[in-house]
């Protein structure tokens, strides 16, 4: 009983503040109206009110993140509620970006295990096994409101983890240190407030400070940047897509060596005396294309190079048998017509009927035929598994995993049969068929979840561990060809009833 007045005072607590929060002046007239040194008080201000919300926050993640450990399987939180990893589920709740549900879950994680350091500390018990201890007075100092999530991760990221030579309490000294630094002050003879370093200077902090102890794990840091190089897509809600490099310094230094030649005469690089690389020079001053423009044709173009798999076995051994490849799809009544628009598998925006036509001059067409519910046409139970023409067409109806809030484009999926081959008996029809990524295909599978059709809709069926009333859940197509299709449709419908 205490426990529910406890909760239910704590949930009205966030209604309260959630109201007072949205009651806040936010428009333009009122700021305008405001002296400068209250309009430049107010940022301060609200830093602080957020570093006094973000370890609520953060020990939520972390919460999240513990109850759905890696040992309980399936049976973990995220995985129960449909989601892959408690991240994922962050931010599903939070609505953030993954890197900000991340930093959230781990920082939630390192409050936590300060608690329990302190109580074993206090109690005189042995400290149990923690995965980073060193952090301690970062996880106390932002549990206080001292220190922000975003200077937290920097201390983390500054200082790594320990080694053979540089043991864990060393670290511990060393962002103990660091807390302080970020900690406001008074200076001792004036008496004035000293501002805290920010996150990017108590990074740089941080880094020197691993530095000066460890002089000798400079090597050792090294083969980690480089462990950490990474290749990272993101799709934007404006329909481009932003590709994240994360490179090491020597890997670095031929990106930068790339880079450098393709836009070094638009920034005013060294000036070359032989006459081919002078007219080159001078071709690229006077093109209209901006350096990030260069860039990218330039890049992409070596890139394009570099995957031409024809008789080239060093290609086909990075990128294996299956040769990148654009596909487009579009309705044969745009293409006959060249009215509408096309869209490219994979990405959200439409494309024009000039690219389309262009995309095809150079690979063909492969036609798919769909009936009026929006169903490819199947081609029976004479096999078990999908066909390439059949995933085809599962990648044109779907456009990618149908789990809901899976972003998972075709590529990556899996081809299921809503009803089991074997069990069910079921056919290897498309209407049968539907794409589910890898992950989501296993949770489906593992955790009893189903998925049923009506006509051309599916529903996704949760298992009462994860809803007791087992409420089903639509599952939209992904597909803006689909929909181009339906489009048209209902306006040859309109144009019949129209002309009677």
């Amino acid at each position: 009983m205490w426990e529910n007045w406890v909760m239910s005072q704590f949930t009205d607590s966030l209604s309260d503040m959630a109201a007072a929060a949205a009651a806040l002046p936010r428009d333009s007239v009122t700021l305008a109206a405001l002296p400068e040194e209250e309009l430049l008080a107010i940022p301060a201000l609200f830093a602080d009110i957020t570093r006094q919300l973000e370890p609520s926050i953060a020990a939520t993640a972390g919460e999240i993140a513990r109850r759905s450990a890696y040992d309980l399987g399936y049976q973990g939180l995220a995985q129960k509620t449909g989601f892959r990893t408690p991240e994922k589920l962050v931010q599903h709740l939070t609505g953030s970006t993954n890197r900000e549900a991340t930093t959230l879950v781990r920082t939630g994680v390192i409050i936590h295990e300060a608690e329990v350091l302190t109580e074993a500390e206090r109690s005189g018990e042995v400290s149990p096994e923690l995965t980073r201890p060193w952090l301690a007075p970062v996880g106390r100092a932002v549990a206080a409101g001292i220190l922000s999530i975003e200077a937290a991760e920097a201390i983390r990221l500054g200082l790594g983890a320990p080694t053979d030579d540089i043991t864990a309490d060393t670290l511990a000294g060393a962002a103990a240190q660091l807390v302080e630094a970020a900690a406001p002050s008074t200076d001792p003879v004036t008496g004035s407030v000293v501002a805290p370093v920010n996150a990017d200077q108590l990074l740089d902090r941080a880094r020197a400070l691993r530095d000066e102890l460890d002089e000798a794990g400079i090597a050792d840091r090294e083969r980690a940047r480089y462990r950490a190089r990474s290749f990272k897509r993101f799709r934007r809600p404006d329909g481009m897509t932003a590709y994240s490099l994360l490179a090491d310094p020597e890997n670095a230094a031929t990106l930068d060596g790339i880079y450098d030649s393709l836009t070094s005469p638009r920034r005013g690089g060294p000036r070359m005396v032989d006459e081919t690389a002078t007219a080159r020079d001078a071709a690229i001053e006077s093109d209209p294309r901006s350096i990030e423009q260069l860039a990218f044709d330039g890049v992409l173009a070596i890139l394009r190079i570099g995957a031409d798999t024809d008789g080239k076995t060093a290609a086909r051994t990075v990128l294996g048998a299956r040769r990148p490849a654009v596909r487009v799809l579009v309705t044969g009544t745009a293409l006959a017509t060249r009215t509408g628009h096309g869209r490219i598998e994979g990405q959200s925006g439409p494309v024009s009927i000039d690219t389309v036509e262009r995309i095809v001059c150079e690979t063909g067409t492969i036609p798919v035929a769909f009936d009026d519910s929006g169903q490819c046409i199947d081609l029976g139970r004479e096999q078990r598994l999908y066909s390439t023409r059949q995933r085809i067409g599962l990648a044109a109806r779907d456009g990618g995993c149908r789990w809901p809030d899976c972003d998972r484009p075709p590529s990556w999926c899996e081809a299921h049969h809503i009803n089991q081959w074997a069990r069910d008996h079921g056919n290897t029809d498309l209407a049968d068929g539907i794409l589910l990524c890898r992950h989501h295909h296993m949770l489906l599978h593992n955790n009893h979840w189903r998925i049923t059709r009506t006509s051309g809709s599916y529903q996704l069926v949760p298992p009462t561990s994860a809803d007791p009333t087992r409420t089903p859940r639509p599952m939209p197509h992904k597909s803006g060809a689909l929909d181009d299709l339906h489009q048209q449709q209902r306006e040859r419908e309109r144009e019949h009833r129209a002309t009677g």
